[in-house]
């Protein structure tokens, strides 16, 4: 990961109130945020999304296994370009390769998780993988 920017927002169990933290490198900030006030804001900033009216009608949904996650983000950028410019891929994978390319070969993701400090568990609830 060459980029090292974090963004964790903990739901406080007055459930009207969240703790932000942000790491950015090894800096580590916090902040109180009400539910209510602008946390989908705070994610476009966080991903770096200035347009918000990108509309996604006919985009296909990719499911990478963990072995293939790594390989894209892993791969020389050449193997990258050809498998992008290759007709005899499918459509979405090439739109895919492409933007990952775009993206430096890094994959932006968003977790959600339910953890309990005090039980010592975490569990993951939805894990996404997105590209900018």
């Amino acid at each position: 990961m060459r980029n090292h920017n974090v963004l964790i927002i903990h739901l406080l169990t007055n459930k009207k109130d969240t703790l932000v933290q942000s790491i950015d490198g090894s800096n580590h900030h916090f902040s109180f945020l009400g539910v209510k006030d602008g946390i989908g804001q705070l994610l476009r900033e966080h991903a770096r999304m200035e347009d918000t009216e990108i509309s996604v009608d006919g985009w296909q949904p990719i499911q990478l296994p963990e072995e293939l996650f790594d390989e894209f983000h892993t791969s020389p950028a050449p193997a990258l370009q050809a498998m992008a410019a290759d007709q005899k891929q499918p459509k979405p994978i090439r739109e895919f390769v492409s933007a990952l390319l775009a993206n430096r070969q890094e994959f932006d993701n968003i977790s959600f998780m339910k953890s309990s400090y005090v039980k010592d568990n975490l569990h993951l609830m939805i894990f996404i993988s997105f590209y900018q």
